[in-house]
């Protein structure tokens, strides 16, 4: 693979697979915490102005669950924290990929074969910092799941 290609279809793709993963993240993080804080100030409205309705407990009380439930699933799922990482990523990889195209940095000094496969090691070492940590994550739900 040259220069052009991994820039093309590795680099560019993964920018735009963690660019994807963090919106969606992102999107799901804003919706649950605008659904909670929506539910939780309507509580003390409907207790404050309808308790007299026949139906006000019942509203209350699965405004309450819903907002438990929005709260726990934003913890087990962690959509601010993968929101935050895969931000993260993708300005990683931004950063590695203009030192390489305008040789500063680590590439200033260095012949393109050798900063070649000095930028694709530092690259493929972001990308892999990355799925280490999502392994990580995922043996650490299991380990949790067997106590």
């Amino acid at each position: 693979m040259d220069e052009n290609d991994y820039l093309e279809n590795r680099i560019k793709d993964q920018i735009n697979f963690y660019e994807n993963k963090s919106k969606l993240n992102k999107n799901c993080y804003y919706v649950s915490k605008f659904f909670e804080i929506c539910s939780g100030v309507s509580i003390p409205l409907i207790s404050g102005h309808f308790m007299d309705k026949n139906w006000a407990g019942l509203v209350i009380a699965i405004l309450g669950v819903l907002i438990a439930i929005s709260a726990s699933m934003n913890g087990v799922i962690k959509y601010q924290e993968k929101w935050i990482y895969y931000r993260t990523t993708i300005e990683q990889l931004k950063r590695e990929r203009e030192f390489f195209l305008t040789r500063t940095g680590v590439y200033l000094e260095k012949e393109l074969p050798s900063s070649f496969n000095l930028f694709v090691e530092n690259c493929e070492n972001i990308m892999s910092s990355e799925n280490n940590a999502w392994k990580k994550y995922q043996q650490s739900k299991i380990t949790i799941n067997k106590k």
